[in-house]
C-alpha cells in the first residue's frame, strides 16, 4: 500500500508565508512579468576570452568587461548555479540563505564556504567584487550605493516564471562568468531529470486536478512557475482554469466547489504535523476527493521555491506521488 505525502516528513508547497518568505530571501515573484531575455541577446565577442561580454536585464545593458574573478552572488538562484558550475576561488560572496537548509538546495556545497556568506550592501562593496548577481526587487537605492561603492557591473534576474526563463537564467549566468561548458551540463543534466520523469508517467493516465493550498490560502495560479510544471506533467492547475492569475487567496469553500483530487500544501520545517491536522480536521476540506483519498501532498518550501536547476527535483516528486503507484515506484 501506497504511504502518501501526507503521512511522510517535509513535503510542502507554496503559501503566502513562503510568498514573503521567497522576497525576504532574494527570490521575486514579481507581479508584473518583464521581458525575457536569452543569452541569444548578447553582444558580439571582441576578445579571445569572449570578453567584454554582456546581456539585457529589467536594468538595460550590462557589460561585464573581463573574466570575473571576484564574484558575489546575493541570490539563491544564482548560489544554487554558481556553487555548481563556478570555480570555488571566483566565488566570494554567496547568500546567507544558502546555509538556511529551510530554503537551500545547496547547502553541502555552501557549508565549506561559510565564512564567504554574506548579506548587505556594506558587506559586498567590502569584497571588491568585479560582478555582483543580487535580487530582482532590490530597490534602486540599494543598486545606487552598491554602483557608488563599487565598479561591478551588477546583474538582476527577474523572470522565474517558467522552466524555459529558468534555463535561460542558468544560461546567462554560466555565459557571464565565462563557464559555458559546465552551464551546459547543468541544463542537460535538470532537462534530462525532468524529460525521464514525464517519461515514467502512465500512458493514459487521466491528467490529475490539482490545487496549490494551504492555512494562508494563497494558491499560484496561471503565469506561475508551479502551473508551468503542472503542465509539463499533464497535470491540471485548478486555479489558473478557474481563472486565477499569478498568486492569489481563496478560501475552502472555493477549494471544495473545484472538488480537487490532490491538495498541494507547503509549510514551513517543522510544522508538517500542524498542517496535516488542520488539512484532515477540516469538514469541507475532507468533503473534497483529495480530503476522502488522502491526498494531501506536502512539499519541502526550498523545492517549491526552488527557482534554478532543482526544479527538477519538484517535477520528479510531483510525478511520483501523483501518477505512480507503490508497484511503478
Amino acid at each position: 500500500m501506497k504511504v502518501h505525502a501526507s503521512r511522510m516528513s517535509a513535503k510542502e508547497i507554496l503559501c503566502g508565508l513562503t510568498l514573503t518568505s521567497l522576497i525576504l530571501y532574494g527570490l521575486s515573484c514579481s507581479k508584473e512579468s518583464p521581458r525575457e531575455t536569452t543569452a541569444s541577446e548578447t553582444v558580439p565577442e571582441t576578445g579571445s576570452d569572449g570578453y567584454p561580454r554582456s546581456i539585457q536585464t529589467i536594468d538595460g545593458e550590462i557589460v561585464v568587461p573581463e573574466k570575473p574573478r571576484r564574484i558575489v552572488s546575493q541570490t539563491l538562484l544564482t548560489d544554487e548555479v554558481l556553487l555548481e558550475i563556478c570555480p570555488a576561488e571566483r566565488l566570494v560572496g554567496i547568500h546567507t540563505v544558502s546555509l538556511d537548509p529551510a530554503f537551500s538546495n545547496c547547502l553541502e556545497l555552501a557549508e565549506p564556504l561559510a565564512e564567504r556568506a554574506i548579506n548587505g550592501t556594506e558587506a559586498i562593496i567590502s569584497l571588491e567584487p568585479d560582478l555582483v548577481f543580487v535580487a530582482s526587487f532590490s530597490r534602486a537605492e540599494v543598486i545606487d550605493q552598491l554602483q557608488a561603492g563599487c565598479e561591478a557591473p551588477i546583474v538582476r534576474f527577474s523572470d522565474f516564471d517558467n522552466l524555459d526563463q529558468i534555463r535561460n537564467n542558468i544560461e546567462m549566468t554560466g555565459y557571464l562568468i565565462g563557464e559555458e561548458t559546465a552551464t551546459e551540463v547543468l541544463v542537460d543534466k535538470m532537462d534530462t531529470r525532468i524529460r525521464e520523469a514525464v517519461s515514467r508517467i502512465p500512458k493514459g493516465a487521466t491528467p490529475p486536478k490539482v490545487v496549490s493550498f494551504g492555512p494562508a490560502s494563497y494558491t499560484a495560479g496561471g503565469g506561475t512557475l508551479f502551473d508551468d510544471i503542472l503542465k509539463t506533467i499533464g497535470a491540471v492547475n485548478l486555479a489558473a482554469v478557474n481563472g486565477v492569475d499569478r498568486f492569489g487567496q481563496i478560501g475552502t469553500e472555493q477549494v471544495a466547489f473545484w472538488n480537487p483530487d490532490w491538495v498541494i500544501c507547503g509549510v514551513d520545517p517543522g510544522a508538517e504535523e500542524s498542517t496535516r491536522d488542520w488539512f484532515f480536521e477540516n469538514p469541507v476540506l475532507q468533503a473534497t476527493r483529495a480530503g476522502r483519498e488522502d491526498h494531501l501532498l506536502l512539499v519541502p518550501n526550498r523545492l517549491y521555491t526552488a527557482a534554478s536547476q532543482h526544479v527538477a527535483d519538484l517535477v520528479e516528486l510531483l510525478v511520483e506521488e501523483i501518477y505512480l503507484t507503490e508497484e511503478d515506484q
